[in-house]
């Protein structure tokens, strides 16, 4: 393969993937806020940041793209609290909220779903 195809696959490929994460991105912020509406809380700053990625194996033993984000939560808009939701591929496999006492809240892990 000469040099320019070379270096045109891995533009494209980068590419791709950044247009997954975007959205990826939009995929969790929409279940962010289904998330607090459910649990009586507010999603604070109305966005989510990718706290790490990695690759990791899904239940099924494939290779996918493990992701964690970071989000804020609020019960009154006076109070701020940490949440956390991971994924692994697109499947959301666990969310996690800080409550004021220090403690976290599990939140109902959702099924897999087709995201598009």
């Amino acid at each position: 393969m000469s040099t320019p195809l070379l270096l045109l696959a891995v533009i494209t490929l980068a590419l791709l993937f950044w247009f997954e994460t975007l959205r990826m991105r939009e995929y969790v912020i929409r279940r962010c806020k289904s998330t607090c509406e459910a649990a009586g809380l507010q999603l604070l700053d109305q966005s989510v940041a990718l706290s790490g990625i990695s690759l990791k194996r899904d239940r099924n033993g494939r290779w996918r793209v493990h992701r964690s984000y970071q989000f804020h939560v609020s019960e009154s808009g006076a109070d701020r609290h940490m949440g956390h939701i991971i994924l692994t591929g697109t499947r959301i496999e666990a969310v996690y909220i800080e409550g004021p006492e220090g403690t976290t809240i599990h939140s109902e892990v959702y099924p897999s779903r087709n995201i598009n």
